[in-house]
């Protein structure tokens, strides 16, 4: 390893934590309104509590850095000593030409002096190949009472590449999901006071008539943000951008996309084909909320049955793409069936394929991102809660029935029909009513573009319940 004296560590870490000598955080490093998984993270690192150690997991630009640096902020409000917070990004050149165990020894003896606890947040844990030593530094040979969170794209790839090793099982996985549109709108109109009702909670929604009928003030509020949430996707940075769409497109691909395809992955994975990886990406955004089929996809991309299974299983874990799988009947595993495949954004596919807002006036444009923006919130939803999400398309007696999702959770099953027109009927609701009988349902969900009182009181039935898609959306909570 390339040495490094310690003057050149101390100005490194130093230059990492300005808060040691001004004893807070840079006002840049912390945006006012912090993502909901702050909650639990702080939660996770009591000041009084056991030693937390937390993987801090989600896709690149979601806002892991940032929860970190607000972290560091909310501690220091609190009295915590501004020295016993260690922040390091592994990813850094500098830090990789370094043994990360001298770095965090040097710490505690230069930085700490006294055995006490102390934070120790390290940031692209997965750019690292020895950040185990740090681990083994601070448990095993200073024995010193400490919170550790490492952040990474997924927890397989946390995994040191060194000879270290690090018992991953026993730290909490705390997943940092692109925004779902409650927190988008929590981010634009900070304090709107917006009221509507909880949906797919642990127990059936109390939703009567009256409930269903659009609020005027909810749906004048909901119904321009979910339009703009639509177009700048759920990358925090992103909603926050003043500049044009097409500029706001252009960053999604720069730095989203062909980092995680160009860098994350040729890091995780080893030696690419990275043209090959474009190339699929991009047909996956072309196909986005369709089922694909291994064997024609590597046919029309010229490219190995195997390779295609191993790129897509790639970006998968990468938290890049969501596979959901027909259902078949529960304790089935649906393996047979082709899977719907999903960008993880509905943004990114529109900046890839560099689809400005005038996709909102092209129904089965408007209806693909739809989809995806449902899909995506369910599946990390069902991913939250243990749950399974599925969509639905057989036949049922002589007709053919589809069901955009179907969430399989521990006591029942719930069909979500989707409708994203103006112009919804009775017959939206058969394939729904279809599904209801067959699996002997509770209750299921319609969800549209918005209705009026007299869609509602026409189309109301006692365990269907039609809402508009931005309050459906709204309405679901961890």
């Amino acid at each position: 390893m390339f040495p490094v004296n310690s003057e050149s560590i101390s100005g490194v870490l130093h230059g990492y934590n300005p808060w040691w000598s001004t004893g807070k955080v840079p006002s840049e490093y912390t945006p006012p309104h912090p993502r909901e998984a702050f909650t639990s993270l702080r939660e996770l690192t009591p000041a009084d509590g056991d030693d937390a150690r937390v993987l801090l997991t989600g896709p690149r630009r979601v806002g892991k850095t940032t929860l970190l640096y607000q972290l560091v902020s909310a501690l220091l409000r609190e009295g915590v000593d501004p020295r016993t917070v260690f922040y390091v990004a592994l990813d850094h050149p500098l830090i990789q030409l370094s043994d990360f165990d001298d770095l965090v020894r040097f710490y505690i003896k230069s930085v700490v002096g006294e055995p006490r606890r102390c934070y120790f947040l390290f940031d692209e844990a997965h750019g690292s190949r020895d950040w185990a030593k740090g681990v083994g530094v601070i448990e095993r040979k200073e024995n010193l009472p400490a919170h550790i969170i490492a952040t990474g794209t997924f927890v397989d790839g946390m995994q040191p590449k060194g000879r270290g090793r690090i018992d991953l099982s026993n730290w909490t996985n705390l997943r940092l999901p692109t925004l779902r549109f409650r927190e988008f709108v929590s981010i634009l109109r900070p304090g709107a006071d917006v009221h509507v009702p909880t949906t797919l909670g642990p127990e059936r929604p109390d939703i009567g008539v009256d409930d269903l009928l659009e609020d005027h003030y909810t749906n004048r509020t909901l119904t321009p943000l979910f339009n703009e949430f639509l177009l700048r996707g759920g990358f925090p940075e992103v909603a926050h951008m003043q500049e044009s769409p097409a500029l706001i497109q252009r960053h999604l691909r720069e730095d989203v996309v062909e980092r995680i395809l160009f860098r994350d992955m040729a890091h995780l994975y080893g030696a690419q084909n990275l043209p090959e990886l474009e190339r699929l990406f991009i047909h996956i955004a072309l196909q986005t909320g369709k089922r694909f089929n291994l064997s024609d996809l590597a046919i029309s991309l010229g490219i190995a049955r195997s390779t295609v299974s191993q790129y897509i299983r790639h970006m998968e874990s990468t938290m890049l793409i969501y596979l959901v799988r027909n259902y078949q009947g529960r304790g089935t595993k649906g393996l047979r069936s082709r899977p719907q495949i999903y960008v993880v954004d509905g943004s990114l596919r529109n900046a890839v394929l560099m689809r400005g807002e005038e996709f909102l006036q092209r129904p089965s444009e408007l209806d693909t991102v739809v989809r995806t923006v449902l899909m995506t919130h369910l599946g990390e939803l069902a991913q939250r809660r243990g749950w399974k999400l599925h969509h639905f398309r057989d036949r049922l007696g002589t007709r053919s029935v589809e069901v955009a999702a179907v969430v399989e959770t521990a006591d029942d099953l719930v069909p979500i029909a989707l409708a994203y027109r103006t112009d919804t009927g009775p017959d939206d609701i058969q394939d729904l009513y279809s599904f209801l009988g067959k699996h002997k349902c509770g209750h299921g969900y319609i969800l549209t573009r918005g209705t009026t009182k007299q869609r509602i009181r026409e189309t109301f039935f006692e365990d269907i319940y039609e809402v508009p898609l931005w309050t459906f959306l709204y309405g679901l909570t961890s």
